[in-house]
């Protein structure tokens, strides 16, 4: 078992959104296959980038951010961790799946039933894609590397005796790439994991829980509905490998205490802005990443952290997926 906490420094992001980077347009390679359903929800689409090869190859599926309110699967466009899986023989898919806007679906529905059965279809169309089923990955950035823990940890729901083919299929995965995720969406657990006072979510006017369960006040959030999303407690041994990073490009230092007090503030845009600064934060602190550290320790699973809370060197995330997907020579 191999676990190595490392670090970085930072500068401040604020958005659930994924952080632009600096990519040539000229140079990214279009989908090979676009907009192919794998669900009944008009949102269940995916674009393929296949790998042109003699045999079959990996699969690494991107999963967009935006707080499960919002996102594209064209996210998967601002970094280069695409179009270097894709040079090193690895095939991408990435996903757009229901989002929690407008309350109609809940954050374990998305989970449960988006998540899994995208990866379930991929299976199950594995021999005409060209893709290994015993080879894949999932990766995404703020709430699409809790979407990829999630798929890493959660228990197959494959069912042998279904007459869907698809639904036959194992929807577990090999290798997770989260990059400044939430360890759980159990968000009474994050006082304690950020190490903030335990009424942050009132103090910084956090909503995004109540999207994701779809009520109007945390009150009406019973134990049940956040044990259904509770993604720490589902690790085991025989998991995926996982790679969880949290640096300063991604939202932000937080290698100081998280200022929550905002009545010192006078001015009303300062106060907001600084309320909106700490629920960012908080929701992409690398304590979440060091917490996953400490289940995979736990449970003897191949772990990488990166946070800012050791120094050390920086590998990134698409050398761990290549390590874990491909052969070695």
């Amino acid at each position: 078992m191999k676990n190595i906490i490392k670090g970085v420094a930072a500068t401040l992001c604020l958005s659930w959104i994924l952080p632009i980077f600096v990519v040539d347009a000229a140079a990214e390679t279009a989908p090979t296959i676009e907009n192919m359903r794998y669900g009944k929800y008009k949102e269940n689409v995916m674009d393929i980038y296949l790998v042109d090869s003699a045999t079959p190859v990996p699969l690494a599926i991107f999963i967009h951010g935006g707080g499960f309110k919002s996102g594209t699967k064209t996210q998967v466009d601002d970094t280069d961790v695409k179009e270097t899986l894709l040079a090193a023989g690895i095939s991408v898919a990435t996903i757009d799946y229901r989002v929690t806007a407008d309350k109609e679906y809940t954050l374990d529905q998305i989970l449960r039933e988006d998540m899994t059965l995208a990866v379930q279809m991929l299976r199950h169309r594995a021999a005409s894609l060209n893709i290994d089923p015993a080879h894949f990955a999932a990766w995404g950035n703020s709430a699409g590397a809790g979407a990829a823990l999630y798929l890493g940890v959660a228990d197959d729901i494959a069912d042998p005796t279904n007459t869907d083919p698809v639904r036959r299929q194992s929807s577990k995965i090999q290798v997770v790439g989260h990059l400044a995720g939430q360890s759980t969406y159990d968000t009474t657990q994050w006082a304690s994991i950020v190490d903030v006072d335990p009424n942050w979510a009132e103090l910084s006017e956090f909503e995004d829980d109540l999207y994701w369960f779809n009520v109007d006040s945390r009150d009406q959030i019973t134990p049940e509905m956040y044990a259904k999303v509770d993604i720490a407690a589902l690790f085991t041994a025989d998991d995926a490998a996982i790679y969880s990073e949290k640096t300063p490009d991604r939202y932000g230092t937080d290698a100081g205490p998280i200022n929550l007090d905002f009545d010192s503030i006078v001015d009303d845009d300062e106060r907001e802005e600084a309320k909106r600064a700490a629920r960012v934060l908080i929701a992409h602190s690398s304590k979440h990443a060091s917490f996953i550290g400490e289940h995979c320790t736990a449970v003897g699973l191949t772990c990488e952290i990166i946070t800012t809370i050791e120094p050390g060197p920086k590998r990134e995330l698409s050398d761990f997926m290549i390590e874990q997907l491909l052969p070695t020579p």
